[in-house]
């Protein structure tokens, strides 16, 4: 559908993207906004880039534009030119208040069945707290009332409960795991709610009995923390007894049952970094990766560098943020070489890179932002946010207060409504708004973080994407082929003028 402007003027997209290809004599042209990719020709890519330089020139006419009618048509229906009184930002806020109205049907609960935790992470955020070990059955009670009154109180908004295991270490207490879950599940066949429930583990303490305990409460997803191999891993995750975890970790692993996935977190330094190729050998060793692959996976978590509870952390083992987008690359590639290196030898069919797009941010944090979103410790405490669910400043009600009297406490009421972008003028004037995966964060705000948060695609958006296009022109083979991503994603196919 053509966009229509009565006065014929337009202006370049403010999140237009220009990247030029000069292998192909080509141009790639990205929207963050609408989330768009096409692909011409030099002269129109070069035409786009001056008038995008020029400011002056870049309210334009549709008449005027030096272009053929059928292209200049194709840039407004897909957006890179928008009518001259488009407001971009407004946009955005819309999309963020509707996606805030859909998200906000499901109950959304992060609960810590025990503070206390079996590691001394050199990293961890709670590692200086005076945990409580485990939940006590009154506190269970004390939620699952709770939350029978927030779903009676909310029956036409709400149609879905979801529950995320956090810690501290969850699995010290897995008896509360499976007590609340029982209730939860009873709860959800009552009242017609979907019910879904994640479960945040270091890994140690998955016996086959807690296993048992997960299937039966219908846990289905794990994330569990590996910090490289065994030397790195035990270095940055010890145990408080000094015993070996790592073994144990992948022994415990091999006991995944059928249905269940697990998503592996590798916090990355240069020191884990330079590593990294012994834990994939030693995930296959025990039969884990790529064996049981799709049902095991793994990414990287970018470990930033603070003072860590006081110790002795030296800044240049530490990846800056555009070290760490080179190294997500670099990553991909080596996960990709490995899985080859074991299909070919298992006569299993190779596999293609899928191709990386920046995913549109809804600028939602489903505990800050929503209204039935809650972080409840041990101790019966709620808040709002993971980070600070052993701050008692942060904390600053208790279960027992009831669902009416927190939900419509003023303060409640704020930390529903915040939107990092209205907060920070460098945020809401930056190109990479609409794909930043870091701006929402409600504790980077308060703590004034710095140096400021970014999204890796400011590092690397246009090499990313260049790269990945020349490689499925080259290599069709390694890649995912752009004429199938037409299907899925909003991507122009060149235009019949292109060079190839």
């Amino acid at each position: 559908m053509s966009i229509i402007n009565s006065n014929n003027e337009y202006k370049l997209s403010y999140f237009n993207f220009y990247i030029p290809v000069k292998e192909t004599d080509e141009w790639l042209l990205y929207n963050s906004l609408y989330q768009k990719i096409f692909i011409t020709r030099s002269n129109v890519g070069n035409i786009l880039k001056q008038l995008d330089q020029d400011f002056d020139s870049n309210i334009l006419n549709k008449k005027d534009l030096n272009l053929d009618k059928e292209i200049k048509q194709k840039l407004i229906d897909e957006r890179f030119l928008i009518p001259v009184d488009s407001n971009e930002y407004e946009i955005l806020q819309n999309r963020w208040t509707e996606i805030r109205k859909t998200k906000s049907r499901r109950l959304f609960l992060v609960i810590l069945p025990s503070n206390n935790c079996n590691m001394s992470c050199l990293y961890c955020f709670e590692s200086d707290r005076n945990p409580t070990n485990k939940m006590k059955d009154y506190t269970m009670n004390q939620i699952l009332e709770f939350l029978e009154n927030a779903i009676i109180f909310e029956k036409l908004n709400i149609n879905e409960l979801s529950v995320i295991w956090f810690g501290g270490e969850p699995l010290i207490y897995p008896e509360g795991i499976d007590k609340l879950s029982q209730g939860f599940l009873t709860l959800c066949k009552r009242y017609h709610l979907k019910y879904t429930s994640r479960l945040f583990t270091n890994g140690y303490l998955l016996s086959t009995k807690n296993w048992n305990i997960l299937m039966r409460n219908s846990i289905r997803n794990i994330d569990i923390t590996i910090d490289g191999n065994k030397d790195t891993h035990s270095l940055n995750r010890p145990l408080k007894t000094g015993n070996d975890s790592y073994h144990k970790i992948l022994e415990n692993l091999t006991h995944l049952p059928p249905g269940i996935k697990v998503l592996i977190r590798i916090n990355v330094d240069k020191k884990v970094y330079e590593k990294i190729e012994d834990l994939f050998y030693d995930l296959n060793a025990y039969r884990l990766w790529p064996q049981k692959h799709p049902y095991i996976s793994l990414y990287l978590g970018f470990k930033r560098y603070y003072d860590f509870n006081g110790q002795k952390l030296i800044k240049s083992d530490f990846f800056t943020l555009k070290e760490f987008a080179e190294i997500k690359e670099d990553f991909r590639e080596l996960k990709q070489k490995l899985y080859n290196n074991w299909a070919t030898k298992n006569n299993v069919r190779n596999a293609k890179l899928a191709w990386r797009f920046p995913e549109m941010n809804p600028f939602y944090c489903e505990s800050i932002n929503s209204p039935y979103g809650f972080v409840i410790n041990a101790d019966g405490y709620v808040g709002k946010c993971w980070n600070h669910s052993l701050d008692p400043q942060r904390m600053i009600f208790h279960i027992k207060d009831g669902y009416k009297a927190i939900v419509n406490n003023k303060a409640f009421k704020q930390l529903c409504s915040f939107l990092q972008p209205e907060y920070d003028d460098v945020c809401r004037t930056c190109k990479y708004l609409p794909i930043c995966d870091k701006g929402y964060c409600y504790d980077f705000h308060i703590v004034k973080c710095l140096p400021r948060p970014c999204t890796t695609w400011k590092c690397n958006l246009k090499e990313v994407l260049k790269k990945q296009y020349l490689l499925s022109l080259e290599k069709p083979d390694q890649i995912q082929s752009i004429e199938n991503l037409c299907k899925t994603f909003k991507i122009e196919k060149k235009d019949e003028n292109s060079s190839h």
